[in-house]
């Protein structure tokens, strides 16, 4: 889940209210606050590595002569674990450096930048409902926008309801990157919610944090999608189906014919078929009976289309000709395990075909070509549909490895070298014999696979 929280639209009443989406657990009791208003106390916090932030947003600053208050603290971060700050603290120094006379900028800048160990001078602040209705006529400074380290919103979204905390679901989120300025290259991320529709835009202190940002949401939104697959899993089974999808996520695609524009595409990879959404994600049982497209694994083969790109290309032989469709990933490690994904996923759906029928024509005659990946090619008379003795009705048989070399047209001929005194078997069908040869090359390949000869 991530939240983030426009502090911009928090009123003087609310910070004193506590309203606004500020946790409650963190408000001194009427006692406490007698106990600690205006003592000085040292506070001592340590975060859990260069990506968490203190876990705290701040309200004030000297171009409203105001001092810098903690405004909200975010539950399970530093600040939190310390449980010795409170909301309505004012904060003094930061490991040493005082805040006095900072503007509201230079205090967050100081916050982000304090490292790891930090030790607070703070001063609890009673009333800071009066406080701040004091500088009611003064522009209230910019709030910080805190999703717990240096990440904050390009444009904030103008809440004006008490409640100030953005909650975007990270299951079924598209998270990537975003491209807006050429002085924001690298730092800035989208986040999509399941419907394609732009959710937010972030943008990170410096390309670095947006590599460590976007890789902690990726991974994380990851992590949903387990969820996500186990409640599609429930789906299909309650339904009587032996479908099971395997792995599932966003990937942008790009249209056919080539156009500069990609487009948001859902896939879910099952036993037998990819299912493709084009632009939302299936987040309800009655979507995965209307995908936008199925890809049969069986009669396809997956494609890097360069190793310092993210894109790769699945390639379908279909009774049209060649389906391709052309995929973009956000990092490396998505192409590489989409691509792992696809392949494995071709040979397991070969073992369970095992075998497929297509109707041709040799030689004139009517027939049914068997294609077995066990046991390789074999012609039957089309007649063998109304007997069950096939064996009397087989015109020919050759195992894989008889095979010497295969062409076809991509029209109707595929032409079969099997070498020896048979020679060449043109057959003919009534559609691109390319569904065919694709199915023969998975079934090669699963057999490969399966030697250990290829991975």
């Amino acid at each position: 889940m991530l939240q983030l929280t426009d502090l911009s639209s928090v009123s003087p009443d609310d910070v004193a209210r506590g309203t606004a989406g500020l946790a409650n657990e963190h408000h001194a009791s009427t006692n406490t606050a007698h106990r600690l208003e205006g003592k000085v106390r040292r506070v001592r916090m340590n975060k859990e590595g260069s990506l968490e932030g203190l876990g705290i947003s701040v309200k004030g600053g000297a171009e409203a002569n105001l001092p810098i208050i903690i405004a909200k603290i975010f539950p399970g971060l530093a600040a939190d674990r310390c449980n010795k700050v409170y909301v309505g603290d004012e904060i003094l120094s930061v490991n040493g450096r005082y805040l006095e006379g900072c503007s509201h900028d230079e205090a967050v800048q100081c916050l982000k930048m304090c490292g790891d160990d930090v030790t607070l001078s703070v001063r609890y602040v009673k009333d800071t409902g009066n406080l701040f209705r004091q500088a009611a006529g003064i522009n209230s400074p910019t709030g910080d926008v805190d999703i717990g380290g240096n990440l904050y919103a390009k444009e904030p979204p103008r809440v004006h309801s008490p409640d100030s905390i953005v909650t975007i679901p990270l299951k079924y989120c598209y998270i990537a990157r975003g491209v807006t300025t050429s002085a924001d290259a690298g730092r800035v991320i989208d986040v999509c919610w399941p419907d394609g529709k732009l959710a937010c835009t972030l943008r990170c202190s410096s390309p670095k944090h947006a590599d460590d940002w976007i890789a902690a949401l990726l991974k994380n939104a990851a992590h949903q999608l387990y969820y996500a697959m186990d409640e599609a899993n429930e789906y299909f089974s309650s339904h009587g189906t032996h479908t099971e999808v395997r792995l599932m996520g966003w990937l942008t695609e790009r249209p056919s014919p080539p156009q500069s524009t990609w487009s948001l595409v859902f896939l879910a990879l099952t036993d037998h078929n990819v299912f493709m959404f084009k632009g939302r994600a299936p987040t309800k049982d009655t979507d995965w009976d209307a995908p936008t497209h199925l890809i049969s694994l069986v009669s396809t083969r997956v494609v890097r289309r360069a190793v310092n790109e993210l894109l790769f290309d699945t390639r379908t032989g279909s009774r049209t000709g060649i389906e391709t469709h052309s995929f973009r990933a956000e990092t490396d490690g998505e192409v590489s395990r989409w691509m792992r994904a696809l392949s494995q996923g071709s040979h397991n759906a070969a073992a369970l075909v095992k075998e497929v029928d297509c109707n041709c024509t040799w030689k004139g005659h009517g027939c049914v070509l068997n294609l077995h990946w066990e046991d390789g090619f074999t012609l039957y008379d089309a007649s063998r549909h109304r007997s069950n003795n096939r064996d009397l009705l087989r015109l020919w048989y050759f195992p894989f490895e008889r095979l010497k070399a295969s062409v076809d047209d991509n029209k109707y001929c595929l032409s079969l070298d099997f070498g020896g005194n048979e020679g060449r078997q043109d057959l003919y069908f009534e559609h691109s014999p390319k569904y065919i040869v694709f199915i023969l090359h998975t079934f090669l390949s699963a057999k490969t696979a399966r030697l250990g000869l290829y991975t």
